[in-house]
């Protein structure tokens, strides 16, 4: 079983529309984000002026 640990960088390298990134994720069998990456997003969703958008996109994630 393949299992990648998402990091922020790689986030928002696949939101980008970073292929490798992307390839990498659809190759694993799961996709784990830590705590302390959701807490990042979160943070930065904050105030902005996509924050709504933003929040929705990671949870459909």
């Amino acid at each position: 079983m393949k299992r990648i640990l998402l990091d922020t960088n790689a986030y928002a390298a696949l939101l980008a529309g970073d292929e490798a990134v992307f390839d990498t994720l659809a190759a694993a069998d799961r996709v784990l984000m830590s705590p302390v990456v959701l807490g990042e997003l979160h943070a930065a969703f904050n105030g902005g002026t996509r924050e709504r958008a933003n929040r929705e996109l990671l949870e459909e994630f």
